[in-house]
């Protein structure tokens, strides 16, 4: 059965948005297990653009929501993730690196990680001080330039901002994380 992502109408509209600012492709990545999940997604306008099927799980190991997703996450499940992925020792310590940049930077930037050709820029969605979603900008490499980069990391910033004022005025903390975990069988 297929799973249906029942995203608060903010957070729709909020990645409508960037989609049309960036005109580039934006995703929203939930952390499943070991995996990260394409929870939604807007893709740009573009003829050649970046696309996952909303509901694809993708491994934790590379790419600019995982590092977000595992900055926000305990050490062991980076572990684990690396354990089920063919990199080599030295790789850890690239990642803590990395995981470090996204902790004192706000954002996580990857060229060509995990899939040759492909860029991304992703920033953390907190509830209180957990990260419970990646929001990321992606597209072909040759268009994410440093000057493209530094634009995407700011949109994101602002709006993952404003996704997380507009649901700490309307719900409690608690519920906030369900919004994004959540998921129910389509009929």
């Amino acid at each position: 059965m297929d799973l249906v992502w029942r995203l608060p109408v903010a957070v729709d509209a909020t990645m409508e948005q960037l989609c049309e600012r960036s005109r580039e492709t934006v995703n929203l990545y939930v952390l499943e297990g070991q995996w990260r999940v394409c929870a939604a997604q807007k893709q740009g306008p573009q003829s050649i653009r970046y696309v996952v099927a909303v509901g694809t799980r993708l491994p934790l190991w590379g790419g600019a929501s995982a590092k977000v997703l595992l900055a926000g996450a305990p050490t062991e499940l980076m572990d684990l993730a690396l354990a089920h992925s063919d990199k080599d020792p030295n790789y850890r310590a690239w990642l803590m690196h990395e995981l470090q940049r996204v902790r004192q930077t706000g954002v996580a930037i990857s060229h060509g990680e995990r899939e040759r050709g492909s860029s991304s820029v992703a920033a953390p969605i907190r509830a209180g001080d957990r990260t419970v979603a990646a929001l990321a900008i992606s597209g072909p490499t040759l268009r994410f330039t440093d000057v493209r980069v530094h634009q995407f990391a700011e949109l994101l910033k602002n709006a993952t901002r404003d996704m997380e004022r507009s649901f700490t005025k309307n719900m409690d903390r608690d519920a906030l994380g369900t919004v994004w975990v959540g998921a129910s069988e389509a009929r």
